[in-house]
Parts: structure tokens; C-alpha cells; sequence
């Protein structure tokens, strides 16, 4: 169990504003589905915390390592190397390869609104520039689930 702090805080605003936004996609499904026969799947995310940080992740089952926005370590970072990174669209980028540590939310809110974290585990991540629009984080599949 976590306890109290400013972070915590922030997960629960990252949760409820999430939940506006599912349901929100599903009404405009629901919309869409009566007017056009194109079916939008909506996108799967999970709450994570790094660097005391909450941040959305995107699960990408097309992912075969995990992305990160630079904006969430502004300051020096201790590189590992670097991996050429080439999205769906554009060209591909250099990105710097670094260790972080990431805790889960769980599903599950404690009494206090307060998420449940998992143990922590350490992650090689690579650095981006820009990543899908409203995450910070795009996990495979496999280390989301």
C-alpha cells in the first residue's frame, strides 16, 4: 500500500479523467456505429508511475520496446546506448537507451482514493521526442500484461 503524497493525487486525477475519456469514446462509438459502418477500437492504456511521476501509457501490441517521452527527465540521464526507432509513420529517429524504474497502478483504489503499486521493476526504455498524442509511454503488450 502506498501512502499519501502529491503523486498520489495526481493518479487519481490521471484515473478520473481517463474514465471521462472512456466513456466519452464509447458514446461517440455508439454515434458512429449508427451513421458509419467503420468500427474505431478504442486504444488500451494503463497507469504507471515513474520518477515519482504519474503518467498514462499506451499498450501497443505492434511495440517491440518500450518508448518514453523526454519531457518526463528533463535533466541529465544516464544513457545505455541508443536504438533507431521507426514509428508507423515518418522517418526513423535515434533514441538514447535508458534504465527506469516503473510501478503499475493497479486497478484497484484503497479506501483514501490512493492507487495500489506494484514492486517496482526496471525497464530499458527508449527516449523520444514525440510519442502517440495524450501518453507518455507506449508498452508492448507483453510487459503490460
Amino acid at each position: 500500500m502506498c501512502t499519501a503524497r502529491p503523486a498520489d493525487d495526481a493518479v487519481a486525477s490521471v484515473q478520473s479523467s481517463v474514465t471521462t475519456t472512456d466513456a466519452q469514446l464509447s458514446e461517440s462509438m455508439r454515434q458512429l456505429d449508427a451513421v458509419n459502418p467503420v468500427r474505431i477500437m478504442p486504444l488500451k492504456s494503463i497507469k504507471v508511475i515513474t520518477d515519482d511521476k504519474p503518467i498514462d501509457a499506451l499498450v501497443d501490441s505492434g511495440a517491440q520496446i518500450v518508448l518514453l517521452n523526454k519531457s518526463i527527465f528533463p535533466g541529465n540521464v544516464h544513457s545505455v546506448g541508443e536504438i533507431r526507432v521507426q514509428g508507423i509513420f515518418g522517418d526513423a529517429v535515434t533514441a538514447a537507451v535508458v534504465p527506469v524504474e516503473v510501478k503499475r497502478c493497479n486497478d484497484d483504489i484503497g479506501e483514501r482514493g490512493i492507487c495500489m503499486l506494484t514492486e517496482p521493476m526496471q525497464i530499458f526504455c527508449g527516449l523520444v521526442d514525440n510519442i502517440a498524442s495524450g501518453y507518455d509511454m507506449i508498452l508492448p503488450t507483453e510487459i503490460a500484461d
